[in-house]
């Protein structure tokens, strides 16, 4: 078992300019496990770096990068939060083009009006984007592809190994 497999709860593994992962506890003060939790939540639901930085109660400022720099995994959770809320953008989004807003205006003479506006602009942007991600999806790389790809990396990766290991005789 390695120690990075002996991590417990409220600790990291870090790598740090050596080869080596090392395990360390978080400071209390610092971006620990529940602070990361609140601050995904916050930015799925907002998009909003630094209102999650503040919803997390951290101070503003780069911390929050620079455990994004250090940290895969909070990278890519980091990366599913934004995916999240930018879904739930184009939802909100799409709802008020297809269904509009309610407009209430009140006339000079104290008639309430409601009307229903529809912002076509916004409707043809999605439509665009739309678009041009069905025209990439039919884009996409074939099986056949893929599997040339996958043939190759594995080629390098073998090659790599062998000069690692010294089989390529010093080449």
């Amino acid at each position: 078992m390695t120690k990075a497999d002996e991590a417990g709860a409220g600790e990291e593994v870090i790598l740090s300019g050596g080869r080596k992962p090392r395990v360390r506890r978080p400071r209390r003060d610092g971006w620990t496990a529940e602070r990361q939790r609140l601050f995904l939540d916050e930015l799925a639901a907002t998009c909003n770096v630094q209102a999650a930085v503040r919803a997390a109660g951290m101070k503003p400022g780069m911390s929050v990068y620079a455990l994004r720099k250090r940290s895969a995994a909070f990278r890519a959770e980091w990366a599913k939060a934004l995916a999240e809320g930018y879904a739930k953008l184009e939802l909100a989004l799409l709802d008020r083009a297809m269904n509009g807003t309610v407009k209430t205006v009140e006339r000079g003479n104290g008639i309430v009006d409601k009307t229903r506006e529809y912002p076509n602009g916004l409707a043809i942007q999605l439509l665009k984007l739309h678009r041009e991600g069905a025209a990439m999806a039919e884009v996409e790389a074939g099986s056949e592809e893929v599997e040339e790809v996958r043939r190759r990396v594995v080629r390098k990766l073998s090659a790599l190994e062998k000069r690692l290991s010294g089989e390529d005789g010093g080449a």
